[in-house]
């Protein structure tokens, strides 16, 4: 998936993937995938212009967080994020 780096500056990172690239739904599981990282202390996703803007600490290398998100993001079915999102959907049935 086709992505660009929006803004790049201290401790922030945005990448846009492009509009409706993914759900809201979706977005969370990758929030929440994202939060799982070291380093990696904030994660917000748009589903409607396709952003995630991601606050990192300085014990994190920018090129590490790219690579992460990109792989992330390149799969087709986001298979990791609807996992975390079958276990949302767990937590609120109990």
């Amino acid at each position: 998936m086709k992505y660009a780096i929006c803004y790049d500056g201290p401790g922030r990172l945005r990448l846009r993937l492009g509009q409706h690239a993914f759900s809201e739904k979706e977005g969370w599981g990758i929030a929440s995938l994202l939060r799982q990282k070291s380093g990696v202390e904030r994660v917000r996703t748009c589903a409607q212009n396709g952003s995630i803007l991601i606050y990192y600490g300085k014990e994190i290398a920018k090129e590490n967080l790219i690579f992460s998100a990109k792989n992330l993001i390149s799969k087709k079915d986001f298979a990791g994020a609807k996992e975390i999102l079958s276990g949302l959907k767990s937590d609120e049935e109990n």
